[in-house]
């Protein structure tokens, strides 16, 4: 496991990683439920859903952070990233990130993979409806960063459950700190 560093960023991110290496798939589809309660709504106080697609030298094949789509909605809404998969594609990571002031939450998450038939098979995520508890400000089977060289803690925000769900009981909470 890499070390987690703890820095004052103006971002905040979570993923999970699985391997496709052995998999005949042709894309993926990134599906989940989303809002921000910016404190000013606009780009600057913002959530998104972010994938990456790695070959085996760990160069990447598809990214894609929303960027030229941020998400900035308060009421609850479905936002997907869809890319496609080669051969040499190894790993995919896939998560959700926010920037700036406000709170945001998270629920849903659904990966998808389409095999050269044509037919879609879901993948069975840990916890992506976040009915885990989230204890000492870390998730369960979710990570922090986005996976460079260092697992990456922003200490602006803090990350908890909350009872404001899309569907089932709970959802993810990341929530900008008011001291910074």
């Amino acid at each position: 496991m890499l070390a987690q560093e703890e820095v004052p960023y103006d971002w905040a991110a979570f993923y999970q990683l699985i391997s496709i290496e052995a998999e005949a798939y042709t894309s993926f589809k990134l599906t989940g439920a989303v809002k921000a309660n910016g404190d000013q709504p606009d780009a600057n106080d913002a959530a998104a859903l972010w994938a990456r697609v790695e070959k085996a030298d760990g160069t990447p094949a598809f990214f894609d952070n929303m960027a030229d789509r941020l998400i900035t909605a308060k009421e609850w809404n479905k936002y997907i990233i869809q890319g496609d998969i080669t051969s040499d594609d190894v790993n995919i990571y896939f998560g959700g990130l926010v920037v700036g002031s406000g709170s945001f939450f998270f629920d849903a998450l659904k990966l998808e993979f389409k095999k050269a038939d044509g037919t879609w098979t879901t993948f069975d995520l840990k916890d992506g409806g976040f009915e885990a508890e989230v204890e000492g400000n870390k998730m369960k089977y979710w990570l922090e960063g986005i996976h460079i060289s260092t697992d990456i803690r922003s200490v602006k925000y803090s990350i908890s459950a909350s009872m404001d769900a899309y569907e089932g009981k709970k959802s993810l909470l990341i929530k900008r700190r008011k001291n910074f």
